[in-house]
């Protein structure tokens, strides 16, 4: 295993970005021919096992994903590296048999509509989770060695195998074929993670005498992670549920319009959440303090840029976004996605923190953010949907992810990682109200019709914005180059490579 050859952050960053693109790609291509393929009926069913299927995965996981990702990041040693990945997989894959029964027993019991006999279904959903974790077990061990290139390579496999697989399984045997399908698309995706894991990764043998020390340092980091898992899975679906508890489906529908808008501002944030807590663990085992703070400085300097730059465009787009994309139904969630736009910013921003203090030694004061910010999204919704609806919804959501971000910008002042640059904070403060101001009133004085808007307003705010930033120092004129001729040379080699091939 090549050790040694560890990616930067921002290398790092960018092949899971990759793979969260392919990711957004291929649920962009398989819902609109599944709802077609299976009727309206039948794809209920899917989307509800699927569901469940989810549910019972990341608990069965263990908080591993992250553990792994932690732990590996945080040694050199392949015996001790090959025991952690052992640990995680007869660990998740036990879990999720157990887990999975648990899960199988309450929908029976529900009475939950699953388009197919019980004992079938059951099969399916042990099958795919039992294969759901291996395949994630095999991705961590690369996210540990920094080597997030080949996870990105099994994700893309696994997201290929799903379009295909789940369609054609849906056109055969309906919501159960494609359940099938989606199922078989984790099985061959952990093959692959294995092969890969021990031609790669250096693992060339599954260890089942366990060690009891490793066992108990991942399993105890791992059961924080994923109470604080579950808490922002619940966090994120709570004000849906509760929405269609107090209100019509029609009210649901345009308060997932606005919820999914406005969390594409979390597209480069969550690459760079996922990278971190691996770059910080390996540099925190080695004392680099110093690298820490730099990384961290550049990360939040280029996430606040990028969910500025998107949620402030967003923000103002909002009706013709929604116009667009969603169809002129949806035009009232704008005031929503305005309000929960607030909240994803910052929220955004505290997906670079999260990692750090979570590497750190920090996990337990953050999950105790991430929990109370569950129940005071819980507690506001309840008060607030019945007499507010959709708004009322975006308001508790907004005000409990500034309950996370104030959480966790406290825990930070309290610890020994500090911001390199002092300066940066206010400078970006800075940056977003005059960017606020201006293109608000370049917003107000276009009157276009929406596509021709969102095209002017884009580019002329990105023109904008980039004004403001390289006068504040918040983006280098050196920065700008490099990139540029980083570009200019991957580009160069994929012309090359397409004329090598063509003669």
């Amino acid at each position: 295993m090549t050790k040694s050859k560890r990616n930067t952050l921002f290398e790092s960053a960018g092949f899971v970005i990759i793979s969260k693109l392919v990711l957004l790609g291929s649920g962009f291509i398989v819902t609109p021919l599944l709802t077609r393929t299976l009727g309206q009926g039948a794809f209920g069913v899917f989307t509800f096992v699927v569901a469940i299927f989810g549910i019972i995965r990341l608990v069965s996981m263990i908080g591993f994903f992250d553990s792994l990702r932690k732990h590996i990041a945080e040694t050199n040693d392949i015996d001790i590296i090959s025991d952690y990945f052992s640990i995680g997989l007869i660990f998740t894959v036990i879990s999720g048999v157990i887990v999975s029964t648990g899960g199988i027993i309450i929908m029976v019991y529900t009475g939950a509509d699953i388009g197919a006999p019980a004992a079938s279904i059951a099969l399916i959903i042990v099958f795919g989770v039992i294969s759901g974790n291996v395949y994630q077990i095999s991705r961590s061990l690369f996210h540990g060695i920094q080597r997030e290139q080949i996870s990105t390579k099994i994700e893309i496999v696994r997201n290929i195998l799903y379009l295909v697989l789940t369609v054609i399984g849906g056109v055969i045997g309906g919501s159960t074929g494609a359940l099938v399908g989606f199922a078989f698309s984790f099985f061959v995706a952990s093959l692959y993670g294995i092969l890969l894991s021990n031609k790669i990764g250096g693992i060339s043998s599954i260890n089942i005498n366990i060690n009891r020390q490793h066992m108990d340092k991942l399993l105890r980091y791992g059961s924080l992670q994923a109470v604080g898992g579950i808490a922002a899975m619940l966090l994120y679906k709570t004000d849906i549920i509760l929405m269609g508890t107090f209100t019509n489906s029609e009210s649901v529908a345009v308060y997932k319009s606005a919820l999914l808008s406005a969390e594409l501002v979390w597209v480069i944030p969550s690459a760079i959440q996922v990278v971190l807590l691996q770059n910080i663990s390996f540099n925190y085992s080695s004392n680099n303090l110093q690298r820490i703070n730099e990384s961290l400085t550049k990360s939040i300097r280029y996430v606040s840029i990028f969910v500025f730059l998107t949620g402030v465009g967003i923000f103002f787009l909002s009706n013709e976004f929604l116009h667009l994309y969603f169809g002129p139904n949806y035009v009232s969630a704008s005031m929503p996605m305005r309000i929960l736009l607030l909240g994803t910013i910052l929220l955004g921003i505290t997906r670079v923190i999260s990692p750090a203090l979570q590497a750190t030694g920090w996990i337990k004061h953050s999950q105790v953010g991430s929990v109370l910010a569950l129940v005071v999204n819980i507690v506001l919704n309840i008060l607030l949907i019945p007499e507010y609806g959709a708004t009322g919804a975006a308001i508790g959501t907004s005000i409990s992810y500034l309950v996370i971000f104030v959480s966790n910008t406290t825990i930070f002042y309290f610890t020994d990682m500090n911001l390199s640059d002092r300066k940066l904070v206010p400078k970006l403060i800075v940056a977003f109200l005059l960017f606020f101001m201006l293109l608000g009133g370049l917003n107000s004085a276009l009157q276009l019709p929406p596509f021709y808007k969102i095209i002017a307003i884009a580019s002329s705010g990105f023109l904008l914005f980039m004004a403001i930033l390289i006068p504040l120092g918040l983006i280098k004129r050196s920065e700008i180059e490099s990139a540029y001729s980083k570009a200019m040379i991957y580009i160069t080699n994929v012309v090359d490579s397409s004329n090598v091939v063509t003669r």
